[in-house]
């Protein structure tokens, strides 16, 4: 099965990291989503593990360190246009929680929109 999220994604970062080299090392995924293995006891364990280290269900997908005239920085939550992709209740409150604090949250659909939003953003 296809993971268009991921693809999506791939293709924003790949394109982000050769049009703004000097800020290709400020935006970075939060792997929050990533397969854990083993039994599901393993996989409590695992995830268990990652919340103590710091993991946190519902960060945005990537995150955009750079400030603007308007705010601290852009967490950017990837979603297809798939008639199902939407965000969880958990993404819902990281975006109250993160623009709260004067960050700018996006959910992005497609590679022109992430094209766009990111030139709009870096020239405020």
């Amino acid at each position: 099965m296809q993971n268009r999220e991921s693809d999506l994604q791939g293709a924003c970062v790949a394109w982000f990291r050769h049009t703004h080299p000097s800020h290709s090392k400020l935006l970075f995924s939060v792997p929050n989503g990533a397969y854990l293995h083993g039994s599901k006891i393993q996989r409590l364990k695992q995830w268990g593990r990652l919340r103590r280290e710091g993991a946190v269900t519902g960060v945005s997908d990537l995150l955009l360190l750079v400030p603007n005239s308007r705010c601290h920085g852009l967490c950017i939550e990837m979603k297809t246009e798939a008639k199902h992709s939407h965000q969880t209740p958990q993404q819902k409150e990281f975006e109250r929680a993160v623009t709260g604090q004067n960050y700018e949250y996006i959910i992005i659909r497609n590679f022109n929109d992430f094209k766009n939003t990111i030139k709009n953003y870096l020239h405020e």
